[in-house]
């Protein structure tokens, strides 16, 4: 497997990766974004870094490092043994850092993969939605 930063020629394949993600895996959004709002997002540079995860030179999957040193991972289906991979890489590269990981509660596949490698779950958290955002 080898990465590469994220650039404007993976917008459509990052959106693919979105819209592919289960719908229990989301914390950061409740419905899909437009492409226009994908882009607009993506070229805002929201991330500390963020990389795309290629085998045989296809794009299998996204892992990023906020601001905040919090890691997100994403593959498409059919390509979750990436998941330990990828985190192990942006964990190397910041290995003398404290890390963190919010993942949604029933996003077991990433849950185990943090677990298989070490990390320990330290939180839950809750949130209440106004009913206006429903």
């Amino acid at each position: 497997m080898i990465f590469h930063c994220v650039t404007s020629e993976d917008l459509s394949f990052l959106y693919d990766l979105l819209e592919a993600r289960p719908k229990y895996a989301n914390i950061s959004h409740k419905a899909m974004p437009t492409y226009d709002e994908h882009v607009s997002f993506v070229m805002s540079y929201p991330y500390r870094e963020w990389w795309i995860a290629e085998e045989d030179s296809v794009n299998i999957g996204a892992v990023y490092l906020t601001k905040q040193n919090e890691i997100g991972v994403s593959v498409m289906p059919g390509k979750e043994e990436a998941y330990i991979a990828m985190i192990c890489f942006i964990a190397q590269r910041h290995e003398d850092e404290r890390l963190l990981a919010n993942v949604a509660p029933l996003n077991k596949e990433v849950q185990h993969a943090y677990e298989m490698i070490g990390w320990e779950v330290i939180q839950r958290t809750y949130e209440r939605c106004s009913t206006r955002a429903r």
